[in-house]
């Protein structure tokens, strides 16, 4: 009798492809005002969220990538800046790379609250520019952004479209995680 050892078209042994991620950041003054005295703000709980995925990241995947852009940042720092103007207030820190004890180090110690709202479609944009730059050389890959935010600042939504079309032909996933409590309709009374 003869037992095969790998089953063809199998989920268990067929390799997924890797993960890309843009992680998006929102550090605008909105994102560091608690939503009820004594909790944690926006910004903390979407910290914590980050450092988890970064660390369960670095312990449990080998192939998947990591980029962390940071929006409502004081200063500004990012490539479509630098190549057109605009996308202000919008740092992306690193390019897509294998998450590193760096990255962790970072995102438990240097990420501040900025001063100065910014348009979260811009953030989109800079984060799918780092996307693409990240990708472009990968034969296959997963291609995502988490944007973390409260939508606490005024954006400009004229290209929408144009972003929704890039979205879709970069295949890529969008996903928008915010970390706000609702109110609860007793608590105004």
């Amino acid at each position: 009798c003869i037992v095969p050892t790998k089953f063809e078209g199998s989920a268990h042994t067929m390799a997924q492809p890797p993960v890309c991620t843009v992680v998006c950041l929102d550090v605008s003054p909105s994102m560091s005002r608690p939503r009820h005295p004594g909790q944690p703000t926006p910004l903390d709980l979407s910290v914590k969220a980050i450092d988890l995925l970064v660390q369960g990241k670095i312990n449990f995947t080998k192939k998947d990538e990591l980029a962390l852009v940071l929006f409502g940042t004081n200063d500004t720092n990012n490539a479509l800046h630098d190549a057109e103007g605009g996308y202000e207030n919008v740092t992306a820190v690193g390019d897509m790379g294998l998450p590193s004890l760096h990255l962790l180090r970072f995102v438990e110690n240097s990420i501040m609250p900025g001063d100065t709202p910014a348009c979260f479609m811009d953030a989109l944009v800079v984060a799918l520019d780092v996307l693409v730059r990240g990708t472009q050389d990968k034969k296959k890959c997963e291609k995502k952004v988490l944007m973390f935010t409260d939508a606490g600042s005024p954006f400009n939504d004229d290209q929408l479209e144009v972003i929704i079309n890039g979205i879709q032909q970069m295949e890529a996933s969008v996903q928008v995680i915010s970390l706000v409590a609702l109110e609860d309709d007793d608590e105004e009374e």
